[in-house]
């Protein structure tokens, strides 16, 4: 038997493909019901695919190390990337270091789009 694909798993659940390619990679933006059918669905059509769990959804933690150059915030750095390849595949986690060009990219942005913070 074949696995199923997005539109059979919305037939099934009675939403558009688009719908259930935002519940299975944890997008987001679906009602916790939509995303019980989908789900449901999913199980029944026997996804060889794993499912999210519905409660929990997508999390991304982006890292801006302002000067990466220094030994500080480069065994930081490090220390971020060993946390995130242990994380849960369905939790990814990205950490984006911060180079020089990038810092006068943004000062720039932010001089012309204030933000009220950065961390």
């Amino acid at each position: 038997m074949k696995k199923p694909s997005l539109l059979d798993i919305a037939t099934a659940a009675g939403v558009g493909s688009a719908t259930v390619e935002r519940v299975l990679n944890g997008r987001g933006g679906v009602k916790p019901e939509t995303v019980e059918r989908v789900l449901n669905a999913a199980r029944v059509l026997d996804s060889p695919r794993r499912l999210p769990s519905p409660h929990t959804g997508l999390r991304r933690i982006d890292v801006v190390l302002v000067r990466p150059e220094t030994t500080f915030y480069a065994r930081l750095g490090q220390s971020f990337k060993r946390i995130a390849a242990s994380l849960d595949p369905a939790s990814p986690c990205c950490a984006a270091l911060l180079m020089s060009m990038m810092r006068r990219l943004l000062s720039r942005k932010f001089a012309t789009h204030p933000i009220d913070a950065l961390a």
